[in-house]
């Protein structure tokens, strides 16, 4: 009998060998990871890292701008310059003449310078003179005084040339020494005004007894 037993155990043994080897086998081939698995870097349980896609962008293009056509000169036509000749003619001459205005005397009349005065021995004369294509300062004012005496006799006292730089022009009558046998005792003056500009363009004014003038008798 116990051969017997020990016969069917070492054929049962032997029977459950194989299939004790075949199921550590399967238990081995569903534990350790699949090469797949390896490769992939995940483990048996899935938990491990997945792999990330790198995507690598390529820089934009850049689309050159347009460039616009540039416009074409326009056609000149050809021409000849032609120079204008220089004048010959020789601009208008100014003939324009002064103006002289109404003559002013600061006393109507003078004394010669005596002892027997009975007056003023000199005067201030004031005389407006304008032109309109001068300045004052280019005007020439001559003054001539001619003399009346009582008796009719008639001879040029004296005369002098004015200049200013504005109107009106200014000047002074006297004094005058007497007594004089030229002149008697009661005379007139008249007041002769030429005014000229810088073309000789002139206009003459008289101021007819324009001032008395008296003399001491001798």
């Amino acid at each position: 009998m116990g051969a017997v037993r020990n016969r069917r155990t070492a054929a049962i043994a032997w029977i459950s060998a194989p299939l004790v080897g075949f199921a550590f086998g399967a238990f081995l081939a569903l534990s350790l990871p699949s090469s797949a698995n390896r490769d992939n870097g995940t483990d048996a349980t899935g938990t491990g890292a997945r792999p990330v896609a790198v995507t690598t962008s390529a820089p934009p293009t850049t689309v050159p701008p347009t460039a616009e056509p540039s416009p074409s000169p326009s056609p000149t036509r050809s021409a000849t310059a032609t120079r204008n000749p220089p004048r010959t003619t020789t601009p208008a001459r100014d003939r324009t003449a002064p103006t002289i205005g109404t003559a002013v005397a600061e006393y109507g009349g003078i004394w010669t310078d005596f002892w027997c005065s009975a007056g003023p021995t000199r005067t201030n004369i004031s005389i407006p003179v304008q032109d309109r294509t001068d300045s004052a300062s280019r005007l020439n004012v001559n003054v001539r005084y001619v003399l009346h005496r009582e008796d009719g006799g008639t001879f040029d006292l004296d005369q002098v040339t004015v200049q200013s730089d504005a109107s009106p022009f200014v000047l002074q009558f006297g004094p005058y020494p007497g007594p004089n046998p030229a002149y008697a005792y009661n005379n007139t003056i008249d007041l002769v005004v030429t005014a000229k500009d810088r073309a000789g363009n002139r206009t003459t004014r008289t101021f007819a007894a324009f001032l008395t003038f008296n003399d001491c008798k001798a």
